[in-house]
């Protein structure tokens, strides 16, 4: 393993602590985290954490590829899986990706709502 890939591991591992940690103070008005059960605020130190984890992972998988062609001066063939995992890791990274992934599925569940109401189901 690379120097430089352990040294993003530690990085991804501090950040994804501090999302985990302090998640619920960036994204949520004050007051409210205050007057939580114990088992809303370990949910919340989970899902941001492993939402900022899987941004750094997605992140290492992506780098060797870059890295090896910015050191050896190569032209980079970016794929459409390049792509997509650079968009995780950016969502991920930033702290986002839980809310990304909660506001999919609610964008879902009202097009099947509307869809099923279009067909007038009992």
């Amino acid at each position: 393993m690379k120097p430089e890939t352990i040294i993003i591991g530690l990085i991804g591992l501090a950040f994804s602590l501090f999302y985990g940690l302090k998640a619920t103070e960036i994204f949520l008005s004050s007051g409210t985290y205050e007057d939580q059960k114990w088992s809303w605020k370990f949910h919340q130190f989970w899902l941001n954490f492993i939402g900022s984890l899987t941004g750094w992972i997605s992140l290492l998988v992506i780098y060797p590829g870059i890295s090896d062609c910015i050191q050896n001066n190569l032209a980079y063939s970016l794929k459409l899986s390049d792509v997509l995992l650079f968009f995780l890791s950016f969502i991920g990274i930033t702290g986002f990706l839980p809310m990304t992934i909660v506001g999919l599925i609610q964008g879902l569940k009202d097009i099947f709502a509307k869809a099923l109401g279009l067909l007038n189901l009992p």
